[in-house]
Parts: structure tokens; C-alpha cells; sequence
């Protein structure tokens, strides 16, 4: 009976390992037909995808990036310029004008029209008294954009040049636009000194003067002019006016003491004249 049981229980123990492997045989087939289902779905839609073509971009959306291109390429640009334009000047302080030079150029090759590379290149060349080309840069400027410097700087360029009448005209087109500088007047005036126009030359000084009414060297210069016209009244106030800035002036006390003792000689004169021609 022992025999039998332990029969049965070797029967049943096959029975359930042979079904366990149909089992696990089953669920590795039905595995394997799924892994080959789901590649021929995916290759059956790889090549509907080379058949169906992508759908194209609108025409807005094209205008898009062709803007966004656009807008990347000028930031690029710019930040390029402004590299090369920090270099320039980094070598325009230190006076290395050569190296300068060279940055210069780059940012125009990028923007031809970049007033401050320009405005320095004009200042290099002028500097270097290369006086064409200083003249070539500030006149690109001025019909880039009128500003007062511009026709200043191309008059300082005509005046070493000697061609006078031209320089004038620019100094008052620079005042016309910009009359707050003492400095562009006393240009002008040089410049009509040497035209021969003393007359103009005192105006201009007297417009320095009263800009900046402490500078010595416009009072002096006024000084001289004055003397040149006879106008005696106007020397004695510039004297005056120069030794309040500068008490211990020896030269101006001296002048001013000559013209003093001339002034009362001439009031002595006259009224000698007068008391003579009373007697009569």
C-alpha cells in the first residue's frame, strides 16, 4: 500500500513539472509572438513615415526663422564690434595708434558706418598729421550726422592745411550749432587773425572771455588787441580784471601803471588845452 501512495505521489509530482514547463513554454512563445508583432508594427510604421511625407513649414512660420536667424546674427555681430571697438580704445589711451589703427578697421569692415570708430580713426590720423586722411574720416562724419565736433574737427584739419576761408566757415557752422565752448571761439579767431580780419578775431576772443571769464590767457590776449585798436578804456578794465585773479602779476601791475600815468598825461594835456584856449 506504502508503494502504491508513493506511486501516485511520484505520478502527480511529474504531472505538475510537466505542466509548469507547458506553462512557462506557452508564455515564452506568446512572448516571442508579441516581440514579433510589435516589431513588424514598428517597421510597418518606419516606412509609412518614409512614405508619408513631413508636413512643410508655413510661410509664416518660415518668416520666422528667418528673422530669428537674422536677429542671431546681428547680436553676434554687434558683440564682435564691440570687442574689437573696447580693444581700439584700450590702445588709443596708451597712444599705441598703430594697433588701434587695426581694431578700428575691423569694426568698420563689420559697420562701415560706426561713428565713434570713424571719429577716432580722423583723431589718429590727425595726431599723425596724415592730414588727408584725417579730412577723408571727419568729412565721412559730417555727412554721417552734423554734429559740432565733427565740423570742428575737420576746420582744425583745413586750418593746418592753410585753407583758412574753409576752416572758418566750418568753426562758425560748429558755433552756429554749439556756442557754450570757449575753446571753438578762440579757433575761429585764430583763424581770422591770420585771414587778416583783426576786427573778427577780437570779437571771437571777447565770446572766449566771456565763456570763461577767469582764464588769463584770453585777458591777455585782449589785452593785446585792445592795444592794437587804441582802446585804452578796454586794456585798463583787462588789467584791472587780471590782477584780481592774480594780485602779484608784476607785468600787469607795470602795464597797468604805464597806462595809467599815459591816461593822466592825456586828461593833463586836455585841460591845459582847454585853459589855454579860455585865455585866448
Amino acid at each position: 500500500m506504502f508503494y502504491w501512495f508513493l506511486f501516485l505521489a511520484s505520478l502527480i509530482s511529474l504531472l505538475l513539472i510537466f505542466w509548469r514547463r507547458w506553462r512557462l513554454t506557452i508564455k515564452s512563445l506568446d512572448f516571442e509572438d508579441k516581440l514579433k508583432k510589435d516589431d513588424e508594427l514598428a517597421r510597418q510604421a518606419a516606412e509609412q513615415e518614409e512614405i508619408i511625407p513631413q508636413e512643410e513649414p508655413s510661410e509664416l512660420e518660415l518668416k520666422r526663422l528667418g528673422e530669428q536667424r537674422d536677429r542671431d546674427e546681428k547680436m553676434k555681430q554687434m558683440r564682435a564690434i564691440k570687442r574689437a571697438f573696447k580693444q581700439a580704445e584700450l590702445h588709443f589711451a596708451k597712444n599705441n595708434y598703430g594697433l588701434a589703427e587695426k581694431h578700428l578697421m575691423e569694426v568698420l569692415s563689420m559697420d562701415n558706418d560706426h561713428l565713434d570708430a570713424n571719429l577716432k580713426l580722423g583723431l589718429i590720423y590727425l595726431q599723425q598729421e596724415n592730414l588727408p586722411r584725417a579730412e577723408f574720416f571727419f568729412q565721412k562724419l559730417i555727412d554721417l550726422k552734423e554734429n559740432p565736433v565733427y565740423f570742428s574737427n575737420l576746420a582744425l584739419v583745413l586750418y593746418q592745411q592753410k585753407r583758412l576761408d574753409e576752416s572758418a566757415k566750418l568753426y562758425e557752422k560748429a558755433i552756429a550749432m554749439d556756442n557754450k565752448r570757449a575753446a571753438r571761439f578762440v579757433s575761429l579767431a585764430y583763424v581770422y587773425h591770420e585771414l587778416g580780419e583783426l576786427e573778427k578775431a577780437l570779437i571771437n576772443f571777447e565770446e572766449a572771455y566771456r565763456l570763461d571769464p577767469r582764464n588769463l590767457d584770453y585777458l591777455w590776449t585782449l589785452v593785446n588787441y585792445y592795444e592794437k585798436f587804441a582802446r585804452a578804456e578796454d586794456m585798463l578794465r583787462s588789467l584791472r580784471k587780471i590782477l584780481e585773479i592774480d594780485p602779484y602779476n608784476d607785468k600787469a601791475k607795470a602795464k597797468l601803471l604805464l597806462l595809467e600815468e599815459d591816461q593822466a598825461q592825456q586828461k593833463t594835456e586836455t585841460e591845459n588845452s582847454s585853459e589855454d584856449g579860455g585865455n585866448l
